[in-house]
């Protein structure tokens, strides 16, 4: 994956999550209702979705033998706008920081797991095609865990 390709998926999904949040806080604050908790959902739909992204991607790249640096960009492209649903949602850092470490080494853990996966002699599918079908079967179950996932995240 070139690293072009990496910030400019970590980019697309950023901006839609932002332009939600500010389309959402705008209505609230319309309305005359508090925007924290719109500010909490919007950094659970990052940490959520870029772990869904990872859960794919990571295994994928691990298992074709390619640089899963690019990965890192996916994760840290999002910062700026963490940085700022962290100041409206009254976030300490520390529960933001331990999150994107938790993205990060599961980013790692999870490339490792694909190349060792793609190590192993595989009958009817391509490595790439076993890791991604692993990969869209965790994210599946991610989903399904989502709230013990974030409760666990920042609790």
């Amino acid at each position: 994956m070139e690293p072009r390709t990496a910030a400019a998926l970590g980019g697309l999904y950023s901006a839609a999550v932002s332009f939600w949040w500010l389309a959402s806080t705008s209505v609230a604050i319309g309305k005359g209702v508090d925007a924290s908790p719109i500010a909490a959902s919007g950094i659970a739909a990052l940490w959520i979705g870029r772990a869904l992204i990872l859960c794919v991607l990571a295994l994928r790249l691990g298992a074709s033998r390619l640089n899963p640096r690019p990965l890192s960009l996916v994760i840290t492209v999002s910062w700026p706008v963490l940085a700022l649903m962290a100041q409206a949602a009254d976030v300490r850092i520390s529960d933001l920081a331990s999150g994107e470490v938790v993205l990060v080494v599961g980013a790692a853990v999870l490339s490792l797991l694909g190349a060792a996966l793609g190590r192993v002699p595989v009958v009817r599918m391509a490595p790439g095609g076993c890791a991604t079908l692993i990969g869209i079967i965790g994210a599946v179950a991610l989903w399904q865990f989502r709230s013990e996932f974030l409760t666990w995240l920042a609790p």
